[in-house]
């Protein structure tokens, strides 16, 4: 009954959708970015290339928002959405930016390690925001929503090792101050994928 009352005409799902494939695509980058120094530099501007496409999204989603007599969600919903979102890739290339930046070298495992579990975050984003538009396999939302959380809580995991291990091993106190912050950034990558996440968990409890 839902999918019948949605006014298609206004594409807010397809600029959610755009806006959680380009976030996908991007967290594929920072993996490699992330796994390849010597490509750092290129791999950081197409990183960026992929943050300018999400604003992109974002500020045509908005004016929409302003021009829609009708819209398929809660307003409010689709704007924090599509904020959320956005917020997602904007850390990511900040922390790529300063992956190439602070020139770290190989990165630690528990980074590479970080980096797949970001990916892993953006790819149930993004099955989470694919299935708004109708809500006809709502199970498999929440699944999705379930899957962030639990990547969420991964790379706590893997923030806390790394940090002690860092702060214990690495005499060089310049690279600690420097891949702290990137560790600190990685993780709240999946911060904002859980808030998404709970953006999507309210929108079910709302249509339910």
């Amino acid at each position: 009954m839902f999918s019948r009352l949605i006014p298609k005409e206004f594409g807010f799902f397809d600029m959610m959708n755009s806006m959680s494939a380009i976030i996908t695509e991007a967290a594929r980058v920072f993996q490699a970015l992330i796994e390849q120094p010597a490509q750092r530099e290129t791999l950081s501007q197409q990183l960026k290339e992929l943050e300018h496409q999400a604003d992109a999204v974002t500020h045509t989603t908005i004016e929409m928002l302003h021009k829609a007599f009708i819209t398929p969600l809660d307003r409010d919903d689709i704007f924090e959405l599509i904020k959320g979102l956005d917020c997602i890739i904007d850390l990511m290339d900040a922390c790529g930016q300063r992956m190439f930046l602070y020139d770290i070298g190989e990165a630690p495992q528990e980074l590479k390690k970080m980096a797949e579990v970001t990916l892993r975050a953006t790819q149930h984003v993004q099955t989470a925001i694919k299935g708004l538009a109708n809500l006809k396999n709502m199970q498999g939302i929440r699944q999705a929503c379930i899957s962030i959380n639990q990547a969420e809580n991964e790379a706590d995991q893997i923030l806390r090792t790394a940090l002690a291990q860092l702060l214990t091993y690495e005499p060089d106190i310049r690279k600690v101050i420097k891949l702290k912050e990137i560790f600190e950034f990685t993780e709240s990558v999946t911060d904002r994928c859980e808030d998404v996440a709970s953006l999507v968990e309210g929108i079910l409890m709302d249509y339910a």
